[in-house]
């Protein structure tokens, strides 16, 4: 992360939702509708936090929770703040929060960057759906990958 550039990461709330669509419709292919946000904020088996610096989002990560299990359901940051490790603290940070054994999510086969990432923080490939995401020329299949959260202590 720059240096002298403090991340905070909250909770989303509904006035966040203006800057999390804006950051969702610009890096997704399919984009989540304010309708979905909505109902993450409302449901007790969802979790969703908002990455801020100062008063800008600039980030977002949104998980289901079923049992013993959470999976993150999507998580981004604004194109112009990628690559600086930000995407690794609202990873890090929130999963730390999660009451959890087991994290899954699916990434799309293409997106090494986030593989790169997932597989840093000790995620491992357990299958794959094919055909998952959308894409600019047909679909794509997405990379399950799971991780024990009890090991990470």
């Amino acid at each position: 992360m720059d240096e002298g550039e403090h991340l905070a990461i909250v909770p989303m709330t509904p006035d966040h939702l203006v800057a999390v669509l804006k950051i969702e419709k610009a890096n997704q292919l399919s984009p989540w509708s304010q309708q979905e946000f909505e109902r993450s904020l409302n449901n007790p088996k969802r979790l969703a936090w908002v990455a801020t610096k100062g008063e800008q989002v600039i980030g977002f990560a949104v998980y289901g929770l079923v049992a013993r299990e959470a999976e993150l359901l999507t998580i981004s940051i604004l194109a112009s703040e990628q690559s600086r490790g930000y995407g690794r603290e609202l990873l890090a940070t929130t999963m730390a929060t999660l009451n959890a054994d087991e994290l899954f999510l699916e990434v799309r086969e293409s997106n090494q960057p986030a593989r790169a990432l997932y597989e840093s923080f000790g995620f491992n490939e357990v299958g794959l759906r094919p055909n998952y995401y959308p894409s600019n020329s047909d679909r794509e299949d997405a990379i399950i990958y799971a991780i024990d959260l009890a090991l990470l202590g």
